[in-house]
């Protein structure tokens, strides 16, 4: 899945334009995965803070989390559906760092004997693997190709049929 040089038409032939190519239903399914998991991140970071700052500040720091998260979420995502494969690496990256947050955040409220925040954790944990599941699917990955490989002609004009 590497990049083509806009000068060099790629080898392979333009595929046919489809309205949900193979893999969109995986792309959409892991993206959603990915935005409740933040949300549980945002929510178990906000309980871990929560002793140590203000009211008024955690208010800001939450929303201010759940926006920056959403942000760094959003704009790979978009840009894997622009032909940017690389974005990908960069998806399963951030999938990894979720997985790490909530293992972290189940083992403190587990030991603080916090059982309502450990089963959000182990939700989370869930989400998280059922993603990174779709992340690494053959479909999703030829999703990926697909966009990447419409661009690639795109990008190098030779888009047109005929």
């Amino acid at each position: 899945m590497k990049g083509n040089k806009p000068e060099n038409p790629p080898e392979q032939e333009m595929p046919e334009y489809e309205m949900f190519p193979e893999g969109m239903w995986h792309m959409l399914g892991a993206v959603m995965l990915m935005v409740f998991s933040a949300g549980g991140i945002v929510i178990l970071f906000s309980r871990i803070v929560a002793p140590l700052v203000e009211i008024e500040t955690l208010a800001i720091l939450s929303f201010g989390g759940a926006v920056v998260m959403a942000l760094i979420l959003s704009t790979p995502t978009f840009l894997l559906s622009r032909g940017w494969a690389r974005c990908h690496t960069f998806l399963l990256w951030l999938n990894a760092l979720y997985l790490f947050a909530f293992m972290v955040g189940v083992g403190f409220f587990f030991l603080q004997g916090k059982y309502g925040l450990v089963s959000i954790g182990l939700v989370g944990i869930l989400f998280v693997g059922l993603a990174r599941y779709l992340y690494n699917s053959r479909s999703y990955r030829a999703g990926v190709e697909h966009y990447r490989l419409i661009w690639a002609h795109y990008r190098a004009g030779t888009n047109r049929k005929g």
